[in-house]
């Protein structure tokens, strides 16, 4: 004898599950037609019984998740197995003063014409560009990592012809530093450029610029063991004076002259070689020719100036 079974009444069940595998308790399911609800056990389930036949949207909420709507039909006496899972999402804001851009979010294009525009997303990395004609591409990242969390951008258009200026601003107090022969300087903000957005374009002259860097520190080389040179021969003078078997007060006289004339060497190489490294040196050697001039204001102040030259050399290295 075979015996068909058929239901008495119309049931809904399923299961809901959690991207990342959270817990998927307190899931609210929803029928949506009915007005009736019911929140998920400790493993997700749900169960709906007596539901007259029809058409009807089952909805599953949970606040951080992506809310997912199924739409069924079925006779009376019947009985269907809903399973789920929910995606984890959070929001993103973007703020901007001006409306009327083009933004792209992941492989997502859309036209934007609000100040503030908010879109909900899945969890992970958010990669955002904006675009507007006349002004700079702004690109963000940002990282969604909890369910619900919210990400607030705030882009800022750069107007493309005021930042080219800019770039070249840059480019020129560059220029002027190798002119000069502020080699080490040039080459710090060389490295502060070449990190600036837009800085590839730029090529040519940038190779350009570290083409002539390069040769200012051979010109700085050359001038350097010139201006070591010449100090050598002021010690070695001074110490012949102080060597001769003449009279005191003809030695007083004779190292007094060498003395200003040392000076005066010194003081000429400072002002027409402003970009020497031999500054700490210089100024040391100041220093000690005062120091034996009788002049401990003046061999203070040199030694305070050579002690400044070494502190910069120091931060060079």
């Amino acid at each position: 004898v075979n015996i068909a079974l058929t239901p008495v009444t119309s049931n809904i069940f399923g299961k809901v599950t959690l991207a990342g595998g959270k817990s998927p308790k307190n899931i609210v399911v929803i029928i949506e037609e009915l007005n009736l609800w019911q929140v998920t056990d400790e493993t997700g389930g749900y169960y709906f019984a007596n539901i007259p036949g029809g058409k009807y949207t089952v909805s599953f909420r949970k606040q951080g998740y992506k809310e997912i709507k199924k739409e069924i039909e079925f006779n009376k006496n019947s009985i269907k197995e809903i399973n789920v899972e929910m995606s984890s999402v959070g929001r993103v804001i973007i703020n901007r003063k001006m409306k009327e851009y083009k933004l792209k979010i992941n492989e997502s294009e859309e036209e934007v014409n609000s100040v503030v525009y908010t879109k909900e997303l899945q969890t992970g990395k958010i990669y955002i560009s904006a675009s507007k004609e006349g002004y700079l591409n702004e690109k963000k990242e940002v990282e969604i990592s909890e369910p619900g969390q919210i990400a607030e951008v705030n882009i800022t258009f750069r107007n493309a012809k005021e930042y080219k200026e800019y770039l070249e601003t840059k480019l020129a107090e560059i220029r002027e530093l190798v002119d000069g022969l502020y080699v080490y300087q040039a080459e710090r903000k060389m490295e502060e450029f070449i990190k600036l957005e837009g800085a590839e374009s730029y090529k040519f002259e940038i190779d350009e610029l570290r083409r002539r860097m390069n040769q200012a520190k051979g010109n700085l080389f050359d001038a350097d063991r010139e201006i070591l040179a010449k100090m050598e021969g002021m010690k070695k003078d001074i110490e012949t004076i102080e060597r001769q078997n003449i009279g005191y007060g003809e030695k007083r006289k004779k190292l007094g002259e060498k003395y200003r004339e040392s000076l005066d060497i010194l003081e000429k190489i400072v002002a027409e070689q402003k970009y020497t490294t031999f500054k700490y040196e210089i100024y040391l050697m100041k220093s000690e020719i005062y120091e034996k001039m009788g002049m401990p204001n003046s061999a203070k102040e040199s030694m305070e100036t050579a002690l400044k030259y070494r502190a910069e050399q120091q931060k060079k290295r």
